[in-house]
């Protein structure tokens, strides 16, 4: 898309992977009492304490942005969907997030092929709904004229 050269060697892959440093997950300490209402409510020094930080880390993500003249000359290249070539990872990706997907919602998990087929058939089908909605826009500009 962005025309990154992609590299299919997994040592490579492995490499870079291990650079990766992900915070460890530490679950807020959150105390309840059982009939104290008001324990959600911020007072106003709260809200604003909250509003600064909240400013600070938007102004700390903007400025690790690129300037726009820095990013001017990206061209972005369509990318087409071709579930039929395993060599270039589609598939590979749809089916680990289709499979994420149900692990989470506890949906039936499905077998690659499947997966495959059903990938096929979205864009005609999306082609088809943009079709029927087409059509059916230009009834109702029929009804006006």
């Amino acid at each position: 898309m962005y025309n990154i050269s992609q590299t299919c060697d997994r040592q490579f892959i492995a490499q870079e992977v291990t650079k990766i440093q992900v915070p460890e997950f530490k679950p807020k300490d959150i105390s309840t009492a059982d009939n104290d209402s008001n324990q959600w409510r911020f007072d106003d020094q709260q809200r604003m304490n909250v509003q600064k930080e909240n400013n600070s880390s938007v102004e700390q993500l903007l400025s690790r942005l690129p300037k726009l003249d820095e990013i001017v000359d990206i061209k972005i290249q369509p990318y087409e969907l071709k579930t039929d070539d395993d060599t270039n990872f589609h598939m590979d990706y749809i089916v680990a997030a289709t499979l994420l997907r149900a692990e989470n919602y506890k949906i039936q998990i499905t077998d690659r092929s499947q997966i495959k087929r059903i990938a096929g058939n979205i864009i005609p089908a999306i082609v088809t709904t943009t079709a029927m909605v087409t059509g059916l826009v230009c009834l109702e500009v029929y009804k006006l004229i």
